[in-house]
């Protein structure tokens, strides 16, 4: 029975890697299979791989699962192979003779071993090993090999905002929320739809909570080209939309707007608000344009 590779063989590291490694060793080789920068035939499956298993092992509860995986099937391997001991050993050793006195494996044991002499005589006498050709130079005990020069060119750098947010998390390959960012104000009932289905390009997003002189990020999302994504369950506050576009990395936020709840003999009524976001201007809200420092 072949061993299964599981998802510490696919991001190579340890079954008791940290997080941090876990992190680094994603980054590494999103940068190295990215399909924007490798265009192999299988660098899109492997990258597809490498997302899935960073997901699983980022994720306490999908983590401790997938381990849980890993030991019952050890278990079960150990539990076979200790059947095949014990049979092994109840097993007689016995070699068996032929009519004319003589071992058949012994003879077929003697033909692969001089064959395998033969092969090695082959090579040993034929092969010559290719020598750069060599240039004279003016003396009749100096030459010099002539430079090779080297075909390789390196890929274009990708940028960073490219494949990870600001604070250097990666970013998922399917819409949703973004891993290291804490999920606020999540106790309400309203909802916030950031719709990109109308674009060509990917988006990051976050709504951040308007206080009199602070702001908080309440989500962080990633969301694909012609795709949308719901934040649910925010509590009633003041809130705007911040988004990058991750074809040009332009930052833009909307006009702010506020999420209310209150109390009716018919029970609690809120609001849901809808950002579409627009390849040209005039869409359903207002945006303009922010620079770094307003996107943190």
């Amino acid at each position: 029975m072949n061993k299964p590779r599981t998802h510490y063989d696919n991001l190579k590291v340890a079954r008791n890697a940290p997080k941090e490694v876990i992190v680094a060793a994603y980054r590494s080789l999103s940068k190295m299979y990215h399909p924007d920068t490798n265009k192999s035939e299988d660098a899109a499956r492997i990258f597809k791989i490498i997302n899935a298993a960073y997901e699983v092992l980022t994720d306490d509860e999908k983590r401790e699962k997938h381990n849980k995986w890993i030991q019952e099937y050890e278990d079960d391997r150990s539990e076979k192979n200790n059947g095949h001991i014990a049979q092994d050993n109840t097993r007689e050793h016995t070699i068996r003779i032929t009519d004319t006195g003589v071992d058949k494996r012994f003879i077929r044991g003697l033909i692969v071993f001089f064959a395998a002499i033969f092969v090695v005589l082959t090579v040993f006498v034929f092969y010559k090993p290719s020598t750069p050709k060599r240039t004279y130079i003016g003396s009749a005990n100096k030459y010099s090999v002539p430079e090779q020069k080297s075909t390789y060119e390196p890929p274009p750098t990708v940028p960073e905002w490219k494949t990870h947010t600001d604070k250097g998390w990666p970013l998922p390959s399917r819409t949703g929320y973004v891993s290291g960012y804490s999920v606020k104000f999540n106790s309400g009932r309203s909802k916030i739809i950031v719709d990109n289905s109308g674009n060509n390009h990917d988006v990051f997003v976050k709504v951040f909570r308007i206080g009199s002189d602070t702001r908080l990020v309440a989500r962080a999302f990633f969301i694909k080209s012609h795709e949308k994504f719901t934040a649910r369950n925010v509590v009633g506050g003041k809130y705007d939309v911040r988004y990058r576009n991750l074809d040009t990395g332009d930052l833009a936020k909307s006009t702010s707007f506020r999420l209310e709840e209150t109390q009716s003999e018919d029970g609690v009524q809120f609001n849901n608000v809808t950002m579409t976001l627009y390849t040209v201007y005039n869409g359903n809200m207002s945006t303009t344009p922010i620079s770094e420092s307003e996107f943190l």
